[in-house]
């Protein structure tokens, strides 16, 4: 088992709240165009631009982006992430993000990697792995081999120790045949050709680890009563008090056989601070976050990415316009003055977690 402690950048990097194949479900874009795969079976086809690669980072971009700054403006995750950091011990303890889902830290298991479809030839391509030993399948990962880019499955199911697969064929994409999808042509790739897309991928579970809760640090100077208390640092266990504001209550313990035991210490050293270990988030999107972050999003694109979808096209326009009068405190909104940003940010604030401490 591989232990991950990712920054909080990195893993926004690539662990989209909205995921680009969820992106092209609510602009209502055909998957295989916005994949750049040229499918003459779609009734659409001929209308259809293709999106290159720099279409998608660029959006990517954007949505993390958005992302991030609805974060850190609400106070809370809005996709399941793990954060360690270090805070003023008092009890409770409270930690920078709000809806708490465990103590603990991202754990990585390979579960098979190279892994290769059933049959190339079906869509959605389908990957079956026997003998996996967990149950939970919002655990199952799936990258491009050897690399850190997620693919989005379709459908993912556990049953009696089977793991089930299902990705669309144009999700699978190889990285070199999307790089061929370019300005000013577009002309994509081709979906009956199958050496375009992936051979295989990397399946893996990502779990959390609750071996790692909460560390107390002393500070250099600090004189205790006991020699049990004597060490720089020591292991605390962490307990969930209030999930939504983000409180904790945390005790002297040690970790054995996959459980917290307290510490019978009678020690009276208190601790300067405290590391915290901790998984939070929205565990579910509704309608409206998602669309949140797409507007949000649009509005730090220049340029819509594909100019003949029209849907695209005017939510775009729409998200960027500013009126000719802007009020003050539109004025002073972090998100910008243009439409988008505007609604979005009032949105937002409305979602924003608020402490007692801050009222």
């Amino acid at each position: 088992m591989a232990i991950v402690v990712p920054t909080e950048d990195t893993l926004a990097d690539f662990d989209l709240a909205v995921p680009l194949a969820r992106f092209a479900q609510l602009a209502q874009i055909p998957e295989c165009s916005f994949w750049g795969v040229i499918n003459t079976s779609d009734p659409n086809y001929p209308g259809l631009d293709m999106w290159t690669k720099s279409d998608r980072d660029t959006l990517a971009r954007a949505l993390r982006d958005s992302q991030v700054e609805l974060e850190d403006l609400t106070r809370y995750y809005w996709k399941p992430t793990w954060a360690i950091e270090s805070t003023f011990f008092r009890q409770p303890v409270w930690s920078k993000r709000g809806r708490l889902i465990a103590a603990g830290v991202r754990a990585v298991d390979d579960v098979s990697l190279a892994h290769a479809p059933v049959d190339k030839s079906v869509d959605p391509m389908v990957f079956t792995v026997p003998g996996v030993t967990f149950t939970d399948e919002d655990e199952v990962m799936v990258y491009y081999p050897s690399g850190d880019a997620r693919i989005s499955p379709s459908y993912v199911s556990i049953s009696a120790g089977t793991l089930t697969i299902h990705i669309p064929r144009c999700r699978l994409v190889t990285e070199a045949a999307q790089e061929t999808v370019k300005e000013p042509e577009r002309s994509g790739v081709d979906y009956a050709t199958l050496a375009n897309f992936v051979d295989n991928v990397d399946i893996k579970r990502e779990y959390n680890d609750p071996s790692t809760n909460g560390v107390y640090v002393y500070g250099s100077g600090s004189t205790c009563s006991c020699a049990s208390c004597s060490s720089t640092e020591r292991d605390a266990c962490m307990r969930i008090r209030s999930a939504r504001l983000g409180s904790w209550e945390t005790h002297l313990a040690t970790y054995s056989v996959g459980a917290w035991t307290r510490s019978s210490s009678l020690c009276r050293c208190c601790p300067e601070s405290i590391r915290l270990s901790y998984l939070s988030g929205l565990e579910t999107l509704t309608n409206e976050q998602e669309h949140m972050i797409v507007k949000l999003a649009l509005v730090k694109i220049p340029q819509p990415p594909c100019a003949s979808d029209e849907w695209l096209q005017n939510m775009w326009t729409g998200a960027r316009n500013v009126p000719d009068n802007v009020s003050n405190e539109r004025e002073r909104c972090p998100f910008g003055v243009s439409d988008g940003a505007w609604d979005v940010y009032v949105k937002a604030q409305n979602m924003r977690l608020r402490r007692i401490s801050e009222l």
